[in-house]
Order: C-alpha cells, then structure tokens, then sequence
C-alpha cells in the first residue's frame, strides 16, 4: 500500500483521494486544503491539516485531548508485562519499545488507549 499512497499519478490519486472521500464521507470544508488536485499524493490527503476552528483544542486540568479524528477501540492499565492489542497484533510493552527495559518503566501500572481512526 505504501507505493500506491505515494503515487503521484494525478489521474490515479486524484481518483483514490476521491474514492475515499466519498466512501468514508470525508468533510472536506473542514480542510486547509479542499482541492484534491492540490494533494501530490494520498498520504499527504491522508494526513491533511483541518482548520483550527475545526477542532478545538480541550482546556484546563484533567482533560484529553485526541490527537485524531477516530475512536477510542480498546483501553486498559499497562502492567510489567501488559500486552497491547493493535491491528489485530499482539504487542509486549518492552518490545514495542525496541526491547529496552528501561524505556518502559515508566510506563509500568499506566494507560493505554488504542485510537481507530475514522
């Protein structure tokens, strides 16, 4: 997928980029840029910039805020040897940080939320 999301065919993106807008009902009046044809590739379309009053940033204590338009499929508490579920893959928390058991203390007994994106 990942040459095909790098295409820049402007026939051939131009028609992937539309595809998915219609088939995941994509609001386009939200976007910076509206044009499809000003996109070189899809994954600049996939990763575009919304305007700020699009989505207002949450404020003040205890508050989260989603760094993306999605939901949240899974959360839970990380133990020492919590596995985290993505993609339909299992994940060690050491492993998922490169096999450094230092990188991963912190995050002993913390959160995790898996965010699906929409």
């Amino acid at each position: 997928m990942g040459k095909l999301a790098n295409c820049r065919w402007p026939w051939f993106k131009n028609a992937l980029i539309k595809w998915f807008i219609q088939h995941y009902r994509v609001d386009m009046s939200i976007a910076e840029i509206t044009d499809i044809a000003k996109y070189p590739h899809f994954n600049a379309f996939f990763t575009r910039t919304v305007l700020p009053s699009a989505r207002p940033i949450v404020q003040g204590e205890n508050t989260v805020a989603c760094p993306v338009d999605g939901f949240v499929s899974q959360m839970g508490s990380i133990g020492e040897q919590q596995i985290l579920q993505a993609k339909g893959f299992d994940y060690d928390l050491i492993k998922l940080l490169g096999g450094d058991e230092q990188r991963a203390l912190p995050f002993h007994n913390g959160s995790f939320a898996t965010l699906y994106l929409s």
